[in-house]
């Protein structure tokens, strides 16, 4: 095991402060803490999924023996038990970056260590910023002390114990939208969007997407404050993502031990993903480099040895858990709720009355109200004020003001605010001019009529191409959504039409069909950089129509789509 021959020095520094956070629970070390460990009984189980993401395919069976798992993962009060009994000399590399862009990059490097984070709040949440060899290390530290023979779970096993015998989307069920996931794990949510753009500009919106539900907790929190799936293990899913012990391959296949030996591959397997992410299906799978500590990243612990029982550290780590869990419920940062029921009026061409419900929240003292900067702002993804202009502010004691809008149209949306926070902006009421585009011509991005399950990009114009609008998608492995814009455009004539456009997508092949009034006409196709002058191809009739793009991709894939141009082709002999 690696050590050093100086103590270690702490530096303990919450920089979530500024939510209003304390630092909670600091224990006072001693030898070392038995984990409270549940039975995980033997069985089979179909493991993977048989569509979507195609690392984790095919679905296969497997075979699980009984084990032993911990509730929780391991936190940083125990870890440091490991640390001041060794003189551990722990990584200085872990990079916490949290910008308008979210997180770091897997090449970019850091600064912090496991105590001195932007994440940390309190001694009990998961330790993270350990590195593939400290984890090892505490592991056999423990393992040494307790006289147990400690180890992380595979992947198999972490898979089965998650799943806990359920078959359904998640272990507490479909939840299709996403409403109750808040009661079981800690995820992007509403808490996370509101405190991330609040801070430094960061959005769910257009990108991961965030859960329909609020648990106050905006980034890491405390484990165990959720409810533990049908084993009665806490935080499957969420707040920190699990360590593994096998190294990570993109598709399931048997493999050797020499294979599986985290010593010789590059990228290990880690499930479960933290609170940046929506809730990932059962079957969603994870790899981290070897060589990096991760901030989002943590473990728990297996053993074979059926046997373990609490005894009176287990039991006297659950009591100071339990305080500091308590403690913490009691000063979450919260905020205000998001105003509803937006309805834009007109009185006469250009101005409107726009109102709301009011919040359910003594404590608002104002609405702001922002209108957008573009037409089609509504359609966008990021952080909202990217986008909009705060108008005007109107007193709590009112919920409805006149506007003017553009010629063009625009939108408006509602933040209730008070002294200390405000809330999440309300969806957008809007009002837009539907322009007709003529083809042969561009199809302006910015112009769609409706867009259905992506969002607008927008890249200003710099010396080499002018602005530039797009349709953005992320999909996630274990989702496959149908997204859809729709165009008014007037065909001059009947023929056949070039479609050259710019884009990327992960996959290759058909990347979107066109509909002409819901009549499929073509399939529009990516090949890389490779070029293929004559191969997107459509007919269309001529006429005032409504032109549809309809995109459904599987597996993750981040596309985007923008800079269509459709010309006629004159000569019968390319098609």
């Amino acid at each position: 095991m690696t050590t050093s021959k100086t103590t270690y020095i702490r530096q303990l520094t919450p920089s979530i402060a500024l939510l209003g956070a304390t630092f909670i629970g600091v224990v006072n070390a001693s030898d070392h803490t038995l984990p409270n460990m549940v039975k995980i009984p033997g069985g089979e189980f179909m493991m993977g999924t048989a569509f979507g993401d195609k690392r984790a395919q095919p679905l296969h069976k497997v075979a699980i023996k009984p084990f032993m798992m911990a509730t929780h993962q391991v936190t940083m009060a125990e870890f440091r038990q490991f640390v001041e009994d060794t003189n551990y000399q722990m990584p200085q590399n872990c990079n916490d970056t949290l910008t308008e862009n979210w997180l770091s990059g897997p090449n970019d490097q850091g600064d912090k260590n496991w105590q001195s984070h932007r994440y940390v709040i309190s001694e009990y949440q998961p330790v993270t910023c350990t590195g593939l060899q400290a984890t090892y290390d505490y592991v056999d530290w423990l393992s040494e002390k307790t006289g147990i023979t400690f180890r992380l779970p595979t992947e198999q096993e972490w898979e089965y114990a998650t799943r806990a015998g359920t078959t359904s989307h998640y272990f507490w069920g479909d939840d299709t939208n996403q409403t109750q996931a808040c009661q079981y794990g800690n995820f992007a949510d509403e808490s996370s969007e509101y405190w991330a753009s609040n801070q430094v500009g960061a959005s769910y919106v257009g990108f991961l997407e965030h859960t329909q539900c609020n648990d106050n907790e905006p980034y890491i929190t405390l484990v165990g404050m959720y409810r533990p799936n049908p084993f009665g293990l806490y935080d499957m899913l969420g707040n920190a993502s699990n360590l593994l012990a096998n190294c990570y391959y993109p598709e399931y296949k048997k493999r050797t031990a020499e294979e599986m030996d985290v010593t010789k591959c590059e990228r290990i397997a880690h499930r479960g993903y933290s609170w940046h992410s929506p809730p990932a299906n059962h079957s969603d799978r994870g790899r981290i480099p070897k060589t990096k500590p991760f901030a989002g990243v943590s473990f728990r612990l297996v053993t074979d040895d059926l046997t373990v029982k609490p005894n009176n550290t287990t039991l006297a780590f659950a009591s100071k858990l339990n305080q500091a869990q308590q403690a913490r419920k009691a000063t979450r940062p919260t905020f205000l709720p998001t105003p509803n029921s937006l309805q834009l009026k007109q009185l006469d061409p250009g101005n409107y009355e726009l109102s709301w419900q009011k919040v359910d929240d003594k404590s608002v003292t104002h609405y702001d109200v922002y209108l957008s900067t573009k037409p089609h702002s509504h359609l966008m993804g990021g952080f909202f004020k990217k986008h909009y202009e705060k108008l005007v502010t109107v007193q709590a004691s009112n919920n409805q003001v006149k506007v003017t809008l553009p010629n063009e149209g625009g939108s408006l949306r509602v933040v209730a605010k008070n002294n200390t926070v405000g809330s999440l902006p309300s969806h957008a009421a809007y009002q837009t001019n539907h322009k007709t585009l003529d083809i042969p011509g561009n199809l302006d991005i910015q112009y769609v009529s409706q867009l259905v399950n992506a969002k607008l990009g927008f890249s200003a114009a710099n010396e080499t191409r002018p602005e530039l609008y797009y349709i953005t998608k992320i999909n996630h492995g274990y989702t496959q959504e149908e997204v859809s814009a729709s165009f008014n455009v007037n065909v001059k004539e009947d023929g056949w039409y070039k479609f050259s456009y710019r884009g990327r997508t992960s996959n290759d092949g058909v990347f979107y069909k066109v509909w002409q009034n819901n009549e499929h006409v073509g399939d529009i196709v990516y090949d890389g950089d490779k070029e293929a002058p004559n191969r997107n191809q459509v007919y269309l009739k001529k006429g005032e129509s409504n032109l549809q793009l309809s995109f459904l991709h599987s597996g993750m894939d981040y596309w985007s789509m923008g800079g269509i141009e459709l010309t006629k082709i004159e000569d019968s002999s390319k098609i």
